[in-house]
């Protein structure tokens, strides 16, 4: 049997556009920049959110876009990744946790 399923070509560069204009359409205006939210009904920003923003703008190359002013009112451009908890960190946004004992993935 032939695989029948037809795919479309996907314009890279609407695709970049379109994400790029939704996500900072859920940036929450008279906040510090940085500051998203996951959908239009929400009042406050979401910390959740705002890391994907970044993750986002990082992965599409748009941090090099935000402006000096933006830098400095405390957009948070420097992602690490922690590979003992397979986490994203933004250090800006990172607190002081207790240290907690981690066996693992067979542990999770």
């Amino acid at each position: 049997m032939v695989n029948s399923v037809k795919y479309e070509p996907i314009d890279v560069n609407s695709l970049r556009t379109q994400t790029l204009r939704f996500v900072e359409s859920m940036c929450m205006q008279g906040e510090p920049t940085g500051r998203y939210r996951y959908s239009e009904s929400q009042r406050i920003p979401v910390l959740y959110a705002s890391a994907y923003a970044v993750l986002t703008r990082h992965l599409y190359k748009d941090l090099y876009a935000l402006t000096n002013g933006e830098k400095k009112n405390g957009f948070p451009t420097s992602i690490r990744f922690n590979a003992m908890t397979a986490y994203f960190v933004i250090p800006r946004f990172q607190t002081k946790l207790p240290r907690q004992r981690y066996g693992g993935a067979g542990n999770i």
